[in-house]
């Protein structure tokens, strides 16, 4: 005979996580466009963790608390295609 356990050892209190909107698959890529210092935004890799609620997922690597993220991810594409394209133009 053979028994599963789960133990919880531990919980995390500091979670960080984000709109599941702001979330973008690219390829085999999971990400969020983060926003620097600058107003920049930058695709950035990111591990998922669980579904908090309706809303808002768990972010497990890649991310920290505190850093900017767009909330609407084809706008911040479309920004640094723009942005890419302008700077390409200007050389």
């Amino acid at each position: 005979m053979f028994v599963k356990v789960a133990f919880v050892i531990g919980q995390q209190d500091d979670v960080v996580s984000v709109p599941e909107s702001a979330v973008v698959v690219r390829s085999e890529v999971i990400g969020v466009y983060v926003i620097n210092a600058n107003g920049q935004p930058s695709l950035r890799q990111v591990r998922l963790g669980r579904k908090l609620d309706d809303k808002d997922i768990s972010v497990l690597a890649g991310l920290d608390a505190g850093e900017s993220i767009a909330l609407d991810p084809v706008q911040a594409a479309i920004f640094l295609k723009q942005q890419t394209a302008e700077a390409k133009h200007d050389e």
